[in-house]
């Protein structure tokens, strides 16, 4: 991480520093599920799905797909059938969010956080995987998620960034540890490109992909993060790139109007960078909201949408700008303003959420209702038809249990002739013996096996007669120095 990050920026945009499991819940990005028009998915680090539209907001608890799972991206192939993204796996529901099921076959095991669906195509999507100790890849469905194929990157390590084109769905840009990369077929094969000029020389690890123009696909803003972090923007997909900016602050945000003439950048604490050319030149510009994150723009307008955090000195948790960020109304002041999702009885959204606030930790009350009775989901027993954490459990042995070996003490340490010395008695000091005399026979090297003693713990042992790693020691130096000058000894 560039050495300018501070205490304050961690604190305010690390998802791993949530405080626990529900409590104090962070807004991390926005999404716009094609089978929901007009509403706005703000995904949090640790309580699932607030889904803000012009009813209210519904609020879909992280424990009705596992808990700790971590949200990062969806994507609705209708209003019943969705695919999540989250820290531990690939998530798939076909009753509208009330039950999930682990995805298998191709991606069964993968982690992958970066998700795109296809606006014209419900049914076709890509993810790129970042699993830890595996190849990841991009992989690409066009039967909902039954099927997968991977690009053939085999990339060993993970990726950071990926975006799909506005103008042109079809065209996608992918960032990975090892390079950079774009497709012009919907993920079938990519091809690479440099990330940035060749004097700036970029690494892909300081590379990220910010917008594309809604008008021209070719048109790209990318970041390359710094000490200070440098704007680029690319009129040829990637072929070439000038310099347009320089932010102290990261990461950083863009959108574009919905003509391609206006783009603004945001960053947590830097504020607005405005540019009235499609990109070409920014310029500070005043914001009217502190700590702003999660810029987004609605597919469907000009709307702008974006997120602060209110555990952090933000004013609401999401609202939106109709006149390009000059100023924005809130659309959810407070977390627990959201309702339950709305569930049948005996499903997971409806079991493990009815016993949880929004905004509050487990056994938190919500306002204006009576606790629930009953355990929160995922607690100790777990509960019927919520899932819990996966823990490891032993596999039977098919093979008989070998014979322990021998134990072996601790260096300075030797077995105790008949019993162990009691914890807290003061051991009596070792009796010096004249050098000229013979070594005791129960004498050994430190470190070495004690025969017919059980194994584990150091119960028997006691402090070994000092001299005996020293003379250990000179042996093993003269036997090196004879076979060294082998003549001197001869």
């Amino acid at each position: 991480m560039p050495a300018r990050a501070s205490l304050a920026t961690l604190l305010a945009l690390a998802p791993g520093l949530a405080l626990a499991h529900g409590d104090q819940p962070q807004i991390l990005d926005i999404a716009f599920p094609g089978a929901f028009p007009g509403e706005a998915w703000a995904l949090s680090d640790n309580q699932g799905i607030f889904a803000v539209g012009e009813a209210g907001t519904r609020w879909l608890c992280e424990d009705a797909i596992e808990p700790a799972a971590g949200v990062r991206a969806v994507a609705t192939l209708d209003a019943s059938r969705w695919i999540l993204s989250t820290e531990v796996q690939l998530w798939r529901t076909d009753d509208g969010g009330c039950s999930f099921r682990g995805l298998p076959g191709l991606l069964a095991g993968h982690r992958a956080r970066l998700l795109s669906a296809h606006p014209d195509h419900p049914d076709e999507l890509v993810v790129a995987t970042d699993t830890l100790g595996r190849d990841n890849d991009v992989y690409r469905t066009t039967d909902g998620g039954r099927t997968w194929q991977p690009a053939g990157l085999a990339v060993p390590g993970q990726f950071t960034s990926l975006l799909r084109a506005t103008a042109r769905p079809d065209r996608l840009y992918v960032v990975h540890e090892r390079g950079v990369a774009r497709s012009d077929d919907g993920g079938q094969t990519f091809r690479p490109f440099k990330p940035g000029p060749a004097e700036l020389d970029a690494s892909p690890l300081e590379f990220s992909v910010l917008a594309t123009s809604p008008v021209d696909a070719d048109v790209l803003l990318a970041a390359v993060e710094r000490f200070d972090t440098i704007v680029l923007r690319s009129p040829d997909a990637g072929e070439t790139w000038l310099q347009v900016a320089e932010i102290p602050d990261f990461p950083l945000q863009a959108a574009f109007s919905a003509g391609g003439d206006e783009a603004l950048i945001n960053g947590l604490f830097a504020g607005f960078y405005r540019s009235d050319d499609g990109g070409r030149t920014f310029a500070p510009a005043p914001r009217s909201v502190d700590r702003l994150g999660c810029l987004r723009r609605a597919p469907d307008g000009d709307r702008l949408w974006a997120c602060t955090q209110v555990f952090f000195g933000g004013p609401w948790v999401a609202g939106y700008s109709d006149d390009f960020g000059e100023r924005f109304t809130p659309a959810l002041a407070r977390f627990d303003d959201a309702s339950r999702w709305r569930c049948p009885a005996g499903r997971a959204g409806r079991a493990c959420c009815q016993h949880l606030c929004p905004g509050q930790p487990p056994g938190g009350v919500c306002e204006g209702q009576a606790p629930a009775p009953g355990p929160t989901c995922g607690a100790a027993g777990g509960r019927r038809g919520c899932p819990t954490r996966r823990r490891w459990t032993p596999q039977p042995r098919t093979r008989p249990r070998a014979t322990p070996p021998p134990r072996r003490c601790r260096r300075g340490r030797r077995a105790a002739g008949r019993r162990p010395l009691r914890r807290g008695r003061r051991r009596p000091p070792a009796r010096r013996r004249p050098p000229d005399a013979r070594p005791r026979r129960d004498a050994r090297p430190a470190g070495d096996a004690i025969p017919g003693l059980g194994a584990g713990g150091d119960e028997g042992c006691r402090a070994a007669p000092g001299g005996g790693a020293w003379g250990w020691l000179l042996l093993l130096g003269w036997a090196r120095k004879k076979r060294r000058h082998p003549a001197k000894f001869a």
